[in-house]
C-alpha cells in the first residue's frame, strides 16, 4: 500500500439549526471523507479542543467564538492525513441582565 494523494481526508462543518442568542443550544454537523474506519474528530472553540464526537452541539458558546473541527483519518492510504475545517465564527445576540432605576 502507498499513500495517495486523491484519498485526501477531508472535512467541512456546518450548523444545522439557526441560535439566535447566547446560551441558545448551537448544532454543528460535519462532512467528512477519506476518513477511515475510526477516525479522531477534535472540535475546537477559540483553539481549544471541546468535543471528540462526530457532531457538535454547545449551549455555552458566546457571540465572536468560533468553532473548527480537526479531523484524523486512520486510512494508511490518505495524505494528508490530518485536515482542519474552516471555521464557523458564532453569531450570537449577548445576553444582558436587566436593570431596575427609581
Amino acid at each position: 500500500m502507498s499513500e495517495d494523494a486523491n484519498k485526501a481526508v477531508t472535512a467541512t462543518i456546518a450548523l444545522t439549526n439557526n441560535p439566535t442568542c447566547e446560551g441558545d443550544l448551537v448544532q454543528i454537523s460535519a462532512t467528512v471523507t477519506n476518513e477511515g474506519n475510526s477516525p479522531i474528530y477534535s472540535w475546537k472553540v477559540g483553539g481549544v479542543e471541546v468535543s471528540t464526537t462526530a457532531d457538535f452541539s454547545s449551549s455555552s458558546l458566546t457571540n465572536g467564538e468560533v468553532v473548527t473541527l480537526t479531523v484524523t483519518s486512520d486510512d494508511v492510504c490518505s495524505l494528508p492525513d490530518s485536515v482542519t475545517s474552516s471555521g464557523i465564527t458564532m453569531s450570537l445576540t449577548p445576553n444582558v441582565d436587566p436593570t431596575v432605576s427609581i
